[in-house]
């Protein structure tokens, strides 16, 4: 899929992004303690989804190579 390959392609940019936004929203809004934890689970969601697909794409496009047998005669 082109945006998984433009996502793993851009993972680092896309992380820090999600970090600033949090960061943005921390200092444009009045947060409660809920609406806190709310926007930590939000941030760490986003950057969970963004690592675990830019993984996918690496760990798809990377050959596999066949484990080595030990030969016992």
């Amino acid at each position: 899929v082109p945006v998984v390959a433009w996502m793993a392609d851009h993972r680092e940019a896309l992380q820090l992004g999600g970090v600033l936004v949090g960061i943005v929203v921390l200092l444009v809004a009045d947060l409660s303690w809920g609406g806190l934890v709310l926007l930590a689970l939000l941030v760490g969601a986003f950057e969970l989804v963004v690592s675990r697909l830019g993984d996918r794409d690496r760990d798809a496009g990377e050959p596999t190579t066949p484990e080595p047998t030990a030969d016992v005669s």
